[in-house]
This record gives C-alpha cells, sequence and structure tokens, in this order.
C-alpha cells in the first residue's frame, strides 16, 4: 500500500498479510534457536476476553488485585502458578515479566547495589549480557567482567572462573548461552564457591527452558543456581514472557517488587491461561519431547558434519540440546550464509563465535521441527538441503523445492493434549 492507507483497507490488508505470512512459515523449515510454536489449545486462549484486561497484583498475593472484575482471572493465575511450580519442583515462581529479559533485569536489580562486580558470559560465548546492557542507562553502574570461555569445550572454563571468583569476591554470577550446546559445570562452580555465600550464582535458562522442565540438559536450582529466569517462548513452548524461579523466600521478596511495581504494571493476564496450557503439556509429555529434540539435533549434526559443513563440538556428540553451530567463513559472511539459506527456505540464525572458530556462525535450533513430527530420519534430507545451499553445489532457489516437500510432510503439533499424534507418556 502506498499512500495515505483507508482504515477499512489497511485492515484487511493486515489480516492478507498475516496469511500471507503464516503460509509462507509453514512452507518453510525454521529452525530458529530462540523461537517455537504453540499447540492449538494454548494458541486459542490468547485471543480470550482476557487479552484486553487489567490485573495488577503487589507483592506475591494473587488475590490482592488493583482492579475489581478478576475474580476468575484470580482462579487462573492462582492454577497456572501451582502447574509452574510442579513443573520446576519449586517453592516461587514470579510470571509477570514480559520477557526473560525483563525477568533477568528485575533479578539483577533487586540483587546487587550500585559498584557490585557481575560476572556474565560475553557475545562469542553466547551470553545475553544482561549487567553489561544495564550499564547502558547510566543507572544501575555495575562493574561487568566476561566469564572465562572455553570454546574448544563450548563452555565455562571452570577453573579460570573459581580463580576469577575468588579473586574478585563478585556479587552474582549468571550462567547461560543463547548458545547453550553444553550443561554449565554449574556443580562444580557452586561447590568451589561454597564458602563464599556472597557471590549468588544465577542461570539464564531462556534457551533451554524446555529442556529443564523435561527433566534433560541439567537442573540449575537443585546443581546450586540459588535462582533462575527465562523466557517461556524459546524451546518452552508457551507464550511470550518470562519466569523467575527460586526456592529462597528471601531472594523473591527483592526480586518480585523490582518487577512489580519496578518494570511492570499490567503484566497482560491474556498470556497466562496459555502458558498454563504449555506448562501442563511439559508435564505430560515434557521428557519425551525432549528427547526427541536432542536426538534430532544431535543427528543433524552428525550429517550435516558428514557433508563437509564444519558443525562446532564434534568431540562432544556435537550437542547435547536443542543447538547447533556452525562455523561459516570459509562460504561467507554471517548474514550472507543466512540469507542463501532463508531463500531456499531454511529459517536460521547468524550470530558471532569465538575468533578461533571464524567468528562467523550459523545457529539452528531442532525444537519447532520436531513439535510439528521431524524425526532422526528426517536429518540427513534437511542436512542435503543446507549443505547444498552452503558449499553451492545448488543454488538456493533449487533447494527451496526440496524444502517445501520437506516442510509439507510434516504434519500438525504434536506434545500436546491436543493432538491425536501426541505421544503416551512413560
Amino acid at each position: 500500500m502506498t499512500g495515505r492507507p483507508d482504515p477499512a483497507g489497511a485492515a484487511q490488508e493486515l489480516v492478507r498479510l498475516v496469511s500471507e505470512h503464516e503460509r509462507w512459515r509453514e512452507s518453510c523449515l525454521n529452525l530458529v534457536a530462540a523461537e517455537n510454536v504453540m499447540s492449538p489449545q494454548a494458541q486459542a486462549l490468547l485471543a480470550s476476553d482476557l487479552a484486553s484486561r487489567y490485573g495488577d497484583y503487589v507483592g506475591r498475593d494473587l488475590a490482592a488485585r488493583k482492579y475489581f472484575g478478576t475474580t476468575v482471572m484470580v482462579e487462573i493465575e492462582v492454577l497456572v502458578d501451582e502447574l509452574l511450580r510442579m513443573l520446576f519442583d519449586v517453592q516461587f515462581v514470579e510470571a509477570r515479566p514480559l520477557s526473560g529479559h525483563v525477568a533477568g533485569v528485575g533479578a539483577v536489580l533487586a540483587l546487587t547495589e550500585p559498584g557490585d562486580l557481575v560476572l556474565e558470559l560475553d557475545s562469542p560465548g553466547g551470553g545475553h549480557r544482561i549487567a553489561e546492557k544495564l550499564n547502558a542507562t547510566h543507572h544501575a553502574r555495575l562493574e561487568v567482567l566476561p566469564l572465562p570461555f572455553d570454546p574448544e569445550m563450548y563452555s565455562i572454563d571452570v577453573g579460570r572462573t573459581v580463580e576469577l571468583a575468588r579473586a574478585r569476591r563478585p556479587r552474582m554470577i549468571i550462567l547461560g548461552s543463547s548458545l547453550f550446546l553444553f550443561p554449565h559445570p554449574l556443580v562444580e562452580l557452586a561447590a568451589a564457591l561454597a564458602g563464599q555465600p556472597e557471590t549468588l550464582i544465577a542461570y539464564d535458562a531462556s534457551h533451554v527452558l524446555g529442556l529443564v522442565a523435561g527433566h534433560r540438559f541439567q537442573d540449575p536450582l537443585r546443581e546450586g543456581a540459588a535462582l533462575v529466569w527465562a523466557s517461556t517462548h524459546k524451546i518452552f513452548p508457551g507464550p511470550p514472557g518470562g519466569l523467575v524461579l527460586t526456592g529462597s523466600q528471601a531472594i523473591m521478596d527483592r526480586v518480585s517488587p523490582a518487577i512489580y511495581p519496578g518494570l511492570v504494571t499490567n503484566h497482560n493476564p491474556g498470556r497466562m491461561p496459555a502458558l498454563g496450557v504449555a506448562a501442563a503439556e511439559m508435564l505430560a509429555f515434557g521428557e519425551a519431547y525432549a528427547d526427541a529434540i536432542i536426538a534430532n539435533a544431535q543427528r543433524l549434526g552428525a550429517e550435516i558434519d558428514a557433508r563437509d559443513v564444519p558443525v562446532v563440538g564434534r568431540e562432544r556428540g556435537y550437542t547435547s540440546s536443542h543447538t547447533l553451530l556452525l562455523p561459516v567463513a570459509e562460504f561467507g559472511s554471517a548474514r550472507e550464509v543466512g540469507e542463501r539459506l532463508e531463500s531456499a527456505g531454511i529459517i536460521s540464525t547468524a550470530t558471532r563465535l569465538p575468533p578461533m572458530l571464524g567468528e562467523a556462525g550459523i545457529r539452528l535450533g531442532l525444537q519447532e521441527v520436531t513439535r510439528r513430527g521431524a524425526t532422526p530420519e528426517d536429518m540427513p534430507l534437511i542436512a542435503d538441503a543446507i549443505s547444498d545451499v552452503l558449499t553451492g553445489r545448488q543454488t538456493s532457489e533449487t533447494v527451496r523445492g526440496r524444502t517445501r516437500v520437506l516442510a509439507a510432510k510434516l504434519g500438525g503439533i504434536g506434545f500436546c493434549f491436543d493432538s491425536a499424534a501426541a505421544p503416551a507418556t512413560s
């Protein structure tokens, strides 16, 4: 549309564009590691009357609502809270953050003072860099240092981290990564710093929350983290939002006021029923879903590696999560490679890897295609498509025809209650 849009025509055009977007995405292989699909049941609940309502409450009392007309809303959120606490086996859940970033910001603001030292992963290690980003506001005034990272193991260097933490005694160590191939050495780190109670270990589970919910990858709260924050819409198949989890009353008593009213007033109650359904789905199907994701990721890593495209982590089985990392400097810049893949109907993420890996990287995630029914037997065909694009053996336009066929083979959404194909729990 050009010029001043006609209001009615603009509304119709938006409906058309959304339909076009959905048709196009359904014809692609979505391998973005930070996205997922909700079940039809969860998706439908986002369109309820709750989407336009307010539900502010103070402190930890879910019934202490600022607005009237929220009686049933309270019942909904109490049930969602119960489901989340059951799923993560945790005493306290703060579900009001509107994203994982907001959850992390609230936790850092609540648990640090200006001038405190925070250790976190920097960009090449996949760190979200919450503390560093807070310093851009000129209000947090934190000292931030990068966690020592071992690019060969693609994990935190626990020995150097312990040495740094003992020497500098940080207020907070933030674990977690957007390039999360393997569990962090949390048990070893927590044991080494057990005599240093002033140092809190926090764990950003945004990119692995679905695996944690499925009792795979690692169990951060049992392994030594004082608190966990995460987004609810990456590998965890819920609506956009965030969570803070902890077993500590003292920690939650500080975090909740930082979230409300510090960062969030209306927490968008319309997403809560969908979040609850996603939690219920993970209680019922989470272990099978996590196992299927990891099996697909490991198989795809091996198949890509066998086709003359390097994959990070070969010596460790490529990945223990949903994520694969491809060093692509020999094929072009990360942006160029990602654009060629997109033209072929393969949606990925350009990322920055450590210098020893050539910096230019492509990140892949298997959680969405797994939920749509992909199995390890499909991975050779996906690997063929990716390697043909990267090596130039075939044009993106030629490969596009094959990815349409692959995407069409994927059926409805599994691992949910409203799918006849949902695997049975063991």
